[in-house]
């Protein structure tokens, strides 16, 4: 028998209900509109049939499918407004409609609420569906709500009896049953309800004030608003969307980190607790199997996960969220997992992750990588592709001026052209991700390092390690790559690269400016040479090495000028337009001679070279005319490198060229560089009252002790012949300086004034035996970068500083298997014709195409003989035939020896002749 609310439904639609039941705060809809149902005794589908419209009533058994949380239409609010006597805004309110453009999108047509973290099902409090009877929070479908801060307790998973979850996909509500919302809803494999009453489900409960209650709440409030602008966040406010996907993200990480075996994570959160019977569950356990699957995350793993990532995205600074991030890759390192960039980072889709975990790898990143993902800065962030404008404003040497302020001054700096080729190989690696062999290619550093067998930006890199100057080194160059990236060059020095300079400065140009200028004896054909590999170098920005002039006029023996102190203002003058001309015939008409960015960018910085603009010029440019003074001497005088001189007098050349010629200056003595060095006052303070032996002053000064004796006399100051020790070299000091303090033999002979032979010879009367110098290399490292990271030991050798056989025979003796080295194999096909031009026409030896190639040697000595091509011999190979040759002439000068011992051979020639 139908029923009046039936009857009345079917004859007039939507009327108001016989009986009210208010919505309970933050309910969802359909939780409401079941308990409605429930207490009118009515299937759901009949109960949706009278309360919706009449265009859904047809089917009343296929209104269970529809899923009125996520929407509602217009006719449906109403209808349902009318018939229950509840405002149309407060019915809204049950539904995803206030979440909408928050947490996610509500899909109108699919009636889905669609989130970047999917979660399909509802977790509940048992106190709450008791206390309410039945009664469902919308805020339970949330993958983030885990916790109840009414009952501070975790929210529970599932049903305890069927061990299934109360799922919130379209038709969690039966059609044709009447809704008892209380009851576990699972359907088992025969069809039945399993009903168990879901109140009595156990949970965990929490403290007041416990961590996950907190975390909970933070994470409430953050998501009430639709920018989040707290903790690192700060400075760069997010959506909401964005702060969750992170949130994911991050969550999910330390739940994947947290060791099974390990449970003080839980314990120290709520010591006491029945949390650990909770991690012990059958649930908690298959999810930390196999954490990857689909399965849902349970409450207990999601709290510590969201409590862990809170506590990172709230952080003030990256620094401070770097070091909380610290135990998760640790605890990934000892799983056996990826910690390194490319696995964690998450290429921009998630900024803030990835400023995060580049922070706090950064220790055990390269520089090249350091630089690629920006690592010194406020905010690093994943590196892009590389950029076709960046090849085009840096050159392949770095501006002189930079180089300058970059480098050290330190004598072991190399070749100039080198060093600054490395420097621009790190400003191009400043957010690029190409490889090493790419930007070498690219900024034709690869012929370079080729030609001296080596990587100039390996040399700039532990140049820089050894001095301690690196983090604002990195800082410099970062600056100066967004300044490019901002400004681009004037000067496109990827087409410079390309032109061909050997028609730079013809000689019927230099002939008229040598005839027009006093030079004095110079060589007019050598000076011209030199002044074009000036002007290519000025022009290219490529090293000397690669001029096309070098190889035809080798540079004089003993030749003391250099083309810098030829350029007065009216030849400077000459070269550049010679050099504009020069750069027309290429089609260059928009662009300078040269250029170079401001210095301004790093004035705050404190780098490790001078600052050239506060050198004095006017007196540079006099020590080098009045003495008249090399270059190397004009900077010895003032302190500072050759490259500094140089640079500053090409910026303010000289008023007239140096005209020395064959008169070459007296090239100073020991003595006279002495004497600048080491005062008379100070060495008689230092040998009459300190009592320091003139070996020690030498070796203080770095003078040899013969000349400070030579000092002395010519100051009058009495040599002591016995040097009075500041304190007896006994076995227990020297035994704990040398041994346990580990100082060397020089630093302790230099503090008792004997040289360090003599003190080698007393720590062996004493018994004290010499140290075994053993690199600084520790086995979980090689481990954790050879096993690991898959790295090669030639990278990890120069990383550490040692050679490949070194740190080879170190893994041996700590157990290490170690790898056969793969085969090198060709990068780019090689052609009999490109084989045939490099080997016949260009007349290059096997030895320097290998490099190009990248193949071994014996490799195109194969593919020469399939080719049918003729090798040549070596010159070494040259040289020791003609060495046996002569001994078998020697041999064949006595007749009756050759003929006794090979008479075949003295035949011949006898025929021959």
């Amino acid at each position: 028998m139908a029923t009046a609310v039936e009857m009345s439904g079917a004859r007039l639609g939507p009327r108001t209900l016989p009986l009210g039941i208010m919505p309970v705060p933050g309910e969802a809809l359909e939780s409401w509109l079941a308990a409605l149902a429930q207490c009118l005794d009515l299937q759901w589908g009949k109960f949706l049939s009278v309360i919706l419209p009449r265009s859904l009533v047809p089917r009343p058994h296929s209104l269970g499918r529809l899923d009125l949380t996520a929407h509602l239409t217009e006719a449906e609010l109403r209808s349902i407004s009318a018939a229950t006597g509840v405002d149309a805004a407060f019915i809204e309110a049950l539904t995803w409609r206030r979440f909408d453009g928050l947490v996610g999108t509500v899909d109108v047509a699919q009636r889905q609420m669609k989130m970047s973290w999917p979660f399909r099902r509802f977790r509940f409090c048992p106190e709450c569906v008791a206390d309410s009877h039945g009664r469902w929070q919308l805020e339970w479908r949330l993958p983030w709500v885990f916790a109840c801060q009414k009952h501070f307790r975790l929210l529970a998973d599932s049903c305890p009896a069927c061990g299934h979850t109360q799922r919130t996909s379209r038709g969690w509500l039966r059609g044709d049953l009447v809704p008892a919302p209380e009851l576990c809803r699972a359907t088992a494999p025969d069809g039945s309800r399993c009903g168990h009453l879901l109140s009595a489900t156990s949970t965990s409960a929490l403290t007041k004030g416990h961590p996950f209650l907190k975390a909970q709440a933070a994470l409430s409030n953050i998501l009430s608003d639709a920018t989040v602008a707290a903790g690192l966040y700060g400075t760069m406010p997010a959506s909401t969307k964005q702060f969750l996907a992170d949130l994911r993200l991050l969550a999910m990480r330390f739940a994947e980190a947290i060791d099974p075996r390990e449970r003080t994570v839980i314990t120290s959160l709520h010591p006491g607790s029945d949390l650990v019977a909770v991690w012990d569950s059958v649930e908690v356990r298959r999810w930390r199997a196999s954490p990857k699957t689909r399965r849902t995350v349970p409450a207990l793993i999601a709290a510590v996960g969201i409590t862990s990532a809170l506590e990172v995205l709230l952080c003030r600074s990256v620094d401070e969220a770097a070091t909380r991030m610290q135990p998760l890759l640790a605890t990934r390192r000892q799983a056996g997992n990826s910690v390194y960039n490319g696995a964690l980072t998450t290429r921009n889709r998630n900024p803030v992750i990835d400023a995060v975990t580049v922070r706090a790898l950064r220790d055990s990143m390269g520089p090249l990588d350091q630089l690629r993902y920006r690592a010194w800065e406020p905010l690093p962030r994943w590196s892009r592709k590389l950029d076709a404008s960046a090849l085009r404003s840096i050159p392949t040497c770095l501006w002189s001026d930079w180089a300058i302020r970059l480098l050290p001054p330190d004598r072991r700096t190399g070749r100039r052209g080198a060093t600054r080729a490395g420097l621009a190989m790190l400003l191009l690696a400043v957010g690029n991700r190409a490889s090493e062999p790419e930007m070498a290619k690219n900024l034709a550093i690869a012929r370079l390092a080729a030609k001296h067998a080596e990587n100039p930006w390996i040399r700039v890199r532990l140049l820089l390690r050894d001095h301690g100057w690196w983090p604002n080194v990195a800082t410099a160059l970062t600056r100066l790559a967004d300044h490019l990236a901002d400004h681009p060059s004037p000067i496109d020095y990827a087409t410079r690269r390309r032109l061909d300079y050997r028609k730079l400065l013809p000689d019927n140009d230099w002939r008229e400016i040598f005839a027009s200028t006093d030079f004095g004896n110079l060589d007019c054909a050598h000076t011209g040479q030199r002044v074009r590999n000036w002007m290519f170098e000025r022009i290219s920005m490529l090293p000397a090495d690669m001029s096309p002039f070098t190889a035809r006029n080798p540079e004089p023996a003993g030749h003391v000028l250099e083309p810098i102190e030829l350029l007065a203002p009216p030849i400077a003058d000459r070269l550049d337009t010679i050099a504009s001309r020069f750069l027309q015939q290429h089609r260059i008409v928009d662009e300078p001679v040269a250029w170079s960015p401001p210095l301004s960018l790093v004035a705050d910085l404190d780098l490790p070279g001078p600052d050239v603009e506060a050198l004095n010029i006017e007196v540079l440019h006099q020590a080098i005319l009045a003495g008249p003074r090399s270059i190397s001497g004009a900077a010895e005088g003032m302190g500072v490198r050759p490259r500094v001189v140089r640079h500053l007098l090409e910026r303010s050349p000289l008023p007239q060229p140096v005209c020395r010629g064959q008169q070459r200056p007296k090239k100073p003595t020991r003595l006279d560089r002495a004497r600048l060095r080491l005062p008379g006052a100070e060495l008689a303070r230092l040998h009459e009252q300190k009592k320091w032996s003139l070996y020690a002053i030498g070796k203080y000064f770095g003078i040899d002790s013969d000349v400070v004796k030579q000092l002395a006399v010519e100051q009058g100051i009495v040599i002591n012949l016995v040097s009075v020790l500041p304190k007896p070299v006994d076995a227990e000091w020297l035994y704990r300086e040398y041994i346990v303090n580990e100082r060397t033999m020089e630093d302790i002979a230099l503090e008792v004034g004997i040289s360090p032979w003599t003190l080698r010879a007393r720590a062996s009367e004493l018994g004290i035996h010499k140290r075994r110098v053993t690199p600084p290399i520790s086995e979980a490292w090689i481990y954790q970068e050879y096993m690991v990271n898959k790295r090669s030991l030639t990278d990890m050798a120069l990383d550490a500083g040692v050679d490949r056989q070194v740190l080879a025979r170190r893994a041996h003796n700590l157990g290490i298997p170690v790898r056969r080295n793969p085969p090198r194999r060709a990068t780019s096909v090689i052609t009999r014709e490109r084989f045939y031009a490099e080997y016949v026409t260009k007349n290059r030896s096997l030895r320097d195409m290998e490099r190009d190639f990248e193949v071994s040697h014996g490799t195109l000595r194969k593919l020469a003989n399939g080719w049918g091509i003729p090798l040549r011999r070596s010159r070494q190979r040259q040289a020791t035939l003609a060495t046996q040759t002569g001994r078998t002439r020697s041999q064949r000068s006595d007749p009756e020896r050759q003929s006794e011992k090979r008479p075949h051979v003295f035949n011949r020639r006898s025929q021959t002749r």
